[in-house]
């Protein structure tokens, strides 16, 4: 199976047009000693409403409806000005060079503090997966209390991703992450930047994430929007006992290999 391996602001993504895999095969081909390595792994596929559609499995292989950085991902793979259709809706992605811009799914529910915790109020917003921020001085208790907020009852069985964001002079806000499907703190987080921004009261906002990288989030005609950097690493091809003939038969119009 052919794959780009592509990183955005620091999320770094499996991407390949192929059926969904077995969740055992996802986990080891995201596995940075065993595997290629990577936070996530991306399938594009044929779409009848869009260029082309994308599912997305975290790296410990367990699905999860919608990833911000992963979208970038998707167009970047594209290579040119394309719809996306995910397990949340259309998006619509204008790609200058690794200079991404696509629109994120609608806010399903913003809850500002949702509950308190003796380091502040804990607020809620659901943009494609479920995100928890706690506004703080600094990040001496990350990853510890992030940890443990993840899996708290409050936020349902599934849980919820958990970023600690600092507000920084010059008007950026600094976030670091705890991703649930990965387990651990990643560089970034797409839709995790939004609902910081969503919760930040401000019409636009640019987001600082671990990786040191920028995101930009805004509205436009009612949209919510995301612009970032999305890169293409390597390309690469599976062989052994994951390698397969489908991607001889692929019919995908949008994924090309080649720049």
């Amino acid at each position: 199976m052919q794959f780009e391996k592509i990183e955005g602001a620091g999320n770094d993504f499996i991407v390949m047009e192929s059926p969904p895999l077995p969740i055992e095969v996802i986990a080891k081909l995201c596995d940075r000693r065993k595997g290629i390595g990577a936070d996530g792994l991306i399938f594009v596929s044929e779409s009848d409403r869009a260029d082309c559609k994308f599912s997305y499995y975290n790296s410990d292989g367990s699905h999860a409806d919608f990833c911000g950085n992963g979208l970038r991902a998707v167009a970047r793979f594209v290579g040119r000005n394309c719809t996306i259709e995910s397990d949340c809706g259309l998006h619509f992605a204008k790609v200058l060079g690794d200079q991404i811009t696509v629109n994120l799914p609608s806010p399903k529910f913003v809850k500002k503090n949702f509950f308190t915790i003796p380091e502040g109020a804990v607020h809620y917003a659901y943009v494609g997966v479920p995100h928890a921020i706690l506004y703080v001085k600094d990040f001496s208790n990350f990853p510890q209390l992030a940890e443990t907020l993840r899996h708290d009852p409050r936020f349902g069985e599934a849980g919820a991703n958990i970023h600690f964001s600092k507000k920084l002079e010059n008007g950026k806000i600094e976030v670091r992450t705890f991703e649930r499907g990965v387990e651990k703190e990643t560089f970034a987080c797409g839709s995790g930047g939004a609902a910081v921004f969503l919760c930040a009261d401000r019409k636009r906002a640019a987001i600082r994430f671990f990786s040191h990288d920028e995101v930009t989030y805004f509205y436009n005609e009612g949209h919510l929007m995301m612009q970032g950097p999305a890169q293409k690493i390597f390309t690469g091809k599976i062989y052994d006992h994951w390698h397969s003939e489908r991607d001889k038969n692929s019919r995908i119009p949008c994924g090309s290999h080649t720049e």
